[in-house]
């Protein structure tokens, strides 16, 4: 007895088997997020080495065309899943900031940032990939949007680290975001280590090599955040 196919199904089908982009406004926003829902758990799964194209596309239920009609290059489309898990930790960031009472102390932020950015999660790895993604192969065009967009949302962030830490320095925002990232994405690193230098790390003697992703990266933030408003101080005027 052969396998019935809901009918619901059935057109999906059709419409992938003929390569057609969703016509309707809010299905071609789901399907774009359906999308990057499934470029995002394979990321989580199985990495980047294993991650193509072909398997994104069966994990969210398209054929591999389908694919390349809202994303041109699995380079244009980790730009967009970046954005998106970006603009989760800004929320997310600005939340917390929000429910501290008072004015914010750097070490208050450096807390924050450690409690939300976790190493080796896919913002992380996602960070470590943009630059390598902007110089492969995406135009300038898409370069141009994905740079926009993280302005705008380092921007407010930065606003926002103005009105709540004293001192902050006027219009650094992107600057501290700029810095963050350096400081994530070096100390992502830093942290994973292929399984050899696990192993020699494992001495005792070589402890004061190992680094703990969380306190070091509240510590950074917290020592960068009093560099800006020491810096803004001392400026003359």
């Amino acid at each position: 007895m052969g396998v019935v196919v809901p009918e619901s199904l059935q057109f999906r089908q059709a419409e992938v088997a003929q390569g057609k982009r969703a016509r309707d406004p809010h299905a071609k926003d789901a399907r774009r997020t359906a999308i990057l829902r499934a470029a995002g758990e394979l990321l989580d799964e199985v990495g980047l080495a294993d991650l193509s194209m072909a398997h994104i596309a069966q994990r969210a239920g398209l054929a591999k065309g389908t694919l390349y009609l809202y994303f041109r290059t699995k380079e244009e489309l980790f730009l967009h899943l970046l954005l998106s898990r970006l603009g989760d930790w800004f929320e997310t960031f600005g939340t917390a900031l929000d429910a501290a009472p008072g004015p914010v102390a750097p070490a208050e932020v450096g807390r924050i940032v450690a409690a939300t950015i976790a190493p080796g999660s896919s913002l992380t790895r996602l960070l470590t990939l943009v630059f390598t993604a902007l110089e492969a192969d995406v135009q300038t065009a898409e370069a141009a949007v994905f740079l926009q967009r993280l302005f705008e949302l380092a921007s407010g962030a930065g606003e926002q680290l103005e009105r709540r830490v004293t001192g902050f320095p006027h219009g650094q925002g992107v600057r501290f975001f700029r810095f963050l990232r350096a400081l994530v994405v070096g100390l992502s690193r830093a942290v994973s280590l292929p399984a050899p230098v696990r192993e020699v790390m494992a001495d005792e003697r070589l402890a004061p090599f190992r680094v703990d992703f969380g306190s070091e990266l509240s510590a950074g933030v917290t020592a960068l955040l009093r560099g800006m408003v020491e810096e803004a101080r001392a400026a003359p005027g």
